[in-house]
C-alpha cells in the first residue's frame, strides 16, 4: 500500500493502517530525531511523539510532500523544539542504551561530513540518507527549492574537494 494511501486510511480511523504506516516509516523518524538529539531514550519518545502527532494530523495532510517527508518535518520539529526547550539532558556514557535501529548509514562516524555547514549537512544526509527530493527537503528546512539545490550543490562539491584523491564519488543532481 502507497503511503498516502495509508495515511488517508488512517485518517479514517483504521488502526491496521497506522501500525503499517509506523512500521514503515518508524526508522527514518528515529534515525533523524537520534540524529538531532543523541540520546537514544529522547529518540524514541520523540519517534513516538511524531506518531501520535501524525495520527490526530492524518486529515490535514498535503499531497505536496511524500508522507516520509511529513513524518519527518513534524519529527524534525518536535526535535528541535525538544532542543529549544532545553531539555537536553547529560546522559553518561555507559547509560546509553544501543539504538534500537540499526543505522546503515553511519555519517556521524565519517569525518567527512564535519567539513560542512549544519545547513548543508541537513540537506546532504536528507537527501541521501532518507531519500527526499529537493522539494520536500525545502518544505521541511523552509528554504527556497533552488536554494536547497545550491546548497546540496556546494556541500557535494565540497567534499568531492576534501578528499585528494579524486573525491567521494558523490554526483550533484
Amino acid at each position: 500500500m502507497r503511503g498516502t494511501t495509508l495515511l488517508a486510511a488512517v485518517a479514517a480511523g483504521d488502526a491496521a493502517a497506522f501500525d503499517a504506516l509506523y512500521n514503515r516509516y518508524r526508522a527514518d523518524v528515529y534515525r533523524l530525531v537520534y540524529d538531532m538529539c543523541r540520546q537514544h531514550q529522547t529518540a524514541e519518545d520523540l519517534t513516538q511523539d511524531t506518531f501520535v502527532a501524525a495520527l490526530t494530523k492524518a486529515a490535514s495532510y498535503r499531497r505536496d510532500v511524500s508522507v516520509k517527508g511529513w513524518l519527518l518535518t513534524i519529527a524534525r520539529h518536535k526535535a528541535l523544539n525538544h532542543l529549544r526547550d532545553g531539555a537536553r539532558t547529560r546522559v553518561p556514557l555507559d547509560a546509553v542504551d544501543e539504538p534500537s535501529c540499526a543505522d546503515p548509514y553511519d555519517f556521524e562516524s565519517l569525518d567527512l561530513l564535519r567539513e560542512l555547514t549544519e545547513r548543508q549537512r541537513s540537506v546532504v544526509l536528507l537527501h541521501v540518507v532518507y531519500g527526499l527530493k529537493h522539494k520536500e527537503i525545502a518544505v521541511m528546512l523552509e528554504l527556497e527549492p533552488d536554494a536547497v539545490r545550491q546548497t546540496y550543490r556546494r556541500a557535494i562539491a565540497k567534499l568531492n574537494a576534501t578528499e585528494r584523491t579524486g573525491g567521494y564519488g558523490y554526483e550533484t543532481i
